[in-house]
């Protein structure tokens, strides 16, 4: 009897290398007698190439053989619930509680805006020259005898 689980390893590597130099020049309208160069051509050519390759690796692998189709549909698909999906147990956790944290700091600022506003109204209420200056300010307000100046900042 083979067992339901089975694993195989396998290991390897390869290193190749190529080089390749090539070196070559051409000349026309040599001049007169003698040793016949490319350096004394009237019309001089030259071309070189290069070429160097070097390629190395190492790979492994290991390949885990299930012969229970049933066990592994059932794997396959718990960590697809616990992982992948949409409502899956572990990342949605960690969204809401990340929501939650959020939407209470968005809480206490407006909280905050809340009090000091109502704060504002009521010294509004209490000091009619606060609400003249408030109106004057906020809402470029004038009396009919003045002439209002707006200077940028």
């Amino acid at each position: 009897m083979r067992p339901s689980l089975r694993a195989t390893l396998s290991w390897g590597g390869q290193g190749v290398t190529t080089k390749l130099r090539e070196t070559s020049a051409y000349g026309d309208n040599l001049p007169g007698p003698g040793a016949p160069t490319v350096s004394s051509a009237g019309n001089k050519l030259g071309f070189e190439e290069r070429s160097r390759v070097v390629n190395a690796g190492v790979f492994g692998q290991t390949v885990f053989d299930l012969k229970n189709k049933y066990f592994l549909t059932t794997l396959v698909f718990s960590v697809w619930l616990l992982f992948f999906d949409d409502r899956d147990v572990v990342t949605t956790h960690f969204k809401h509680r990340n929501e939650l944290r959020q939407l209470e700091q968005s809480r206490d600022y407006y909280l905050q805006q809340i009090e000091a506003t109502k704060k504002e109204l009521d010294d509004l209420k209490q000091n009619p020259a606060m609400l003249e200056k408030y109106a004057r300010e906020k809402y470029w307000m004038k009396k009919d005898n003045e002439d209002l100046f707006i200077l940028p900042e």
